[in-house]
Parts: C-alpha cells; sequence; structure tokens
C-alpha cells in the first residue's frame, strides 16, 4: 500500500525495526518535491546527526536512479535542505528568535560529554558542601551512617539520574513544603520519574539499615547473640493482638509516609541546588546544552507574549513536517 505518498493527508507509519520506515520517510519527501514544494518549505526531524546525513543521501540516492530532472535542481538547492535532528532545529529556531528567547544568538553548544564532567563537577561539589552541614545536610549524613559510603552513593546516583530524565523540572522553584503529606505526595506524582525514584531510594534504605538490623537483633537474638529460644512475648490474646497491629500497621504507615515527604524534601533541596549551579556556570561561560535547546525553544513557543508571531513566522516558511523515529523523537 502507498497510501503514505498520499501528501494531502497526515500519516504515521508504524511497523518493526528494518521494515523500510525511513525508506518510506524519504519517498513522501520525495512526493512532495514532485508535487511542486519547495525544499525550503519541508522540513525533516531525525533523531541523530548521523540519521540526518543518511537521510539525505537516501533522497538524492533515489531521485538519481529514478528522476534525474529533480534531481539536478535539488543538488542546486542542497543548502537549502532543512533535515536535521530536533536540537539543531531547536538552535535554529533559538538563533533566529533569540530576542524573544532573551539569549545571546552567539551562544555555543555543550556536548554530552562536557555537561556530564561540569554535572559531576557540581555534585560532589554540593554533597561536600552538604557533609560540612550547609542545607541538605541531615540527608547526606543519615545516608552515611545508615548504609556508609555505599548509601552516599546511592543518594549521588539518585541526584545523577534526576538530572538525565528531568534537567529542567524544577527551574527556579523551592520544594513546596506543605503540612498536608497526601497533597504533598500527589504533588510529587506529577513529576515524571521522580516519584519512583524516591521510592527506590526509600525502599535502599529500608532493606536492612544498620538500625533496623538492631531491631530485629532485640527480638531474635539475645544479648550473646545467640538465638532466643522464643522471640520476644508476643500479646497472649488474639483480639488485643489485632487491635494492636492495627493500630501499629497505621502508625508506621502515617510515620513512613511522613519520612518518605522530609527525605523527598531534602533530595530535592540538594538538587535544585545543583541546577542553580549548573545554569550558573553555563551562563558565564554562554552556552546551552540539549536540555537547554529543548526547554527554551518550548518555553518560547508556549509562555512568550509574542509566541503567536513566532509561530506565524515559523509556519510562512513551513508546510510540511516529517518525523523520522518518531517514538524517540517526540
Amino acid at each position: 500500500m502507498n497510501n503514505y505518498l498520499d501528501t494531502d493527508k497526515s500519516v504515521i507509519i508504524s511497523s518493526p525495526a528494518g521494515s523500510g520506515k525511513t525508506e518510506k520517510l524519504a519517498r513522501r519527501y520525495i512526493a512532495l518535491l514532485q508535487k511542486g514544494v519547495d525544499v525550503e518549505r519541508i522540513l525533516a526531524i531525525t533523531f541523530t546527526d548521523k540519521a540526518a546525513a543518511e537521510m539525505k543521501q537516501r533522497i538524492l540516492r533515489i531521485l538519481r536512479d529514478e528522476d534525474e530532472g529533480l534531481f539536478l535542481k535539488l543538488l542546486e538547492k542542497m543548502p537549502l535542505m532543512r533535515v536535521s535532528t530536533i536540537h539543531s532545529f531547536c538552535g535554529t529556531l533559538l538563533r533566529r528568535f533569540s530576542f524573544e528567547a532573551s539569549i545571546d544568538p552567539n551562544y555555543m553548544v555543550e556536548d554530552a560529554i562536557d555537561s556530564d564532567m561540569i554535572w559531576e563537577e557540581i555534585l560532589y561539589e554540593v554533597l561536600m558542601d552538604a557533609g560540612r552541614g550547609s542545607k541538605g545536610h541531615e540527608i547526606f549524613l543519615q545516608s552515611l551512617s545508615e548504609k556508609g559510603f555505599r548509601g552516599l552513593d546511592y543518594l549521588q546516583n539518585t541526584l545523577d539520574y534526576l538530572f538525565r530524565k528531568s534537567p529542567f523540572s524544577l527551574e527556579a522553584q523551592p520544594f513546596p513544603y506543605t503540612s498536608d503529606a497526601g497533597s504533598l505526595m500527589e504533588e510529587l506524582r506529577s513529576w515524571q520519574g521522580v516519584n519512583d525514584l524516591i521510592e527506590d531510594y526509600e525502599a535502599f534504605f529500608r532493606e536492612g539499615s544498620f538500625e533496623e538490623k538492631k531491631r530485629w537483633e532485640k527480638y531474635f537474638l539475645t544479648e550473646k547473640k545467640e538465638p532466643r529460644k522464643r522471640p520476644v512475648p508476643l500479646l497472649k490474646n488474639i483480639a488485643d493482638y489485632r487491635d494492636w497491629a492495627f493500630r501499629m500497621h497505621m502508625f508506621w504507615k502515617d510515620r513512613l509516609i511522613q519520612e518518605h515527604v522530609r527525605r523527598t524534601g531534602r533530595i530535592m533541596d540538594i538538587y535544585r541546588k545543583c541546577l542553580v549551579k549548573y545554569t550558573d556556570i553555563k551562563r558565564a561561560k554562554g552556552i546551552l546544552d540539549f536540555s537547554d535547546l529543548e526547554y527554551l525553544a518550548y518555553k518560547m513557543l508556549t509562555e512568550n507574549p509574542e509566541w503567536a508571531n513566532i509561530l506565524y513566522a515559523f509556519d510562512e516558511k513551513t508546510d510540511h513536517i516529517l518525523v523520522d523515529e518518531f517514538q524517540d523523537t517526540n
């Protein structure tokens, strides 16, 4: 079926890897050219720079073999072809509307390796600062006391993961402390990936912390660390025990929620401090990372007072948008 060549309709192609989706996308691009659409009015988004280069080569190869006239015309307009990654597209948009985005149009783009190096340096600095008694020292010391250096590593990995998944989710926003633990937990769940990660962090400490081991030792072992013949006597009356167990369950459930909220707040405090330092360093160096390109472009198109004019100017030059590897690029 060749309905993907019907350029009057929007089309999404879903099929297994290696089934020729990229080839079909290239042929749809060519169908637009054959219909008379100017090359500069077609925007094609790929997932990587390598894929963008391959897409251009694929289009040229097909035209060379099947439509020499159009092939020669396209060669003349090669510099006008808009086939790029989402980051490259966002960068072009930001440079074109740098005044509206409030950025220097001569900014440099920081690659992932440099970005990771700066983040790791900041993370180390903030954690060491927390260890010396600044805001966040409580969670730092608790991590160290309950799990030793493994706990500190886990805290660092937690912050590192947050940066990878949500690098600007807390931009300029303090952690929303509230007396209502339930509403705060609902707010946390709205942050993609954060809640699951914090629960993993909590589980790490529930699995055999030093304090927990001491409590179980008192129950099952004597002072000489020998097994008790019987554990510490429990309540004799089953009904009393049932009521007692229910009360204890509710008590510890509330305590766990409160502890979860408190520890989450401390982690977010440290994370936000890292983000502030990271942003300050980038501004001082006049650089943006890939996350900045995405976020600033999105913010400009949704929050800027001139967003409608920006979209109009963009729409004025774009009639068709093609997206390769949509599940990733999206």
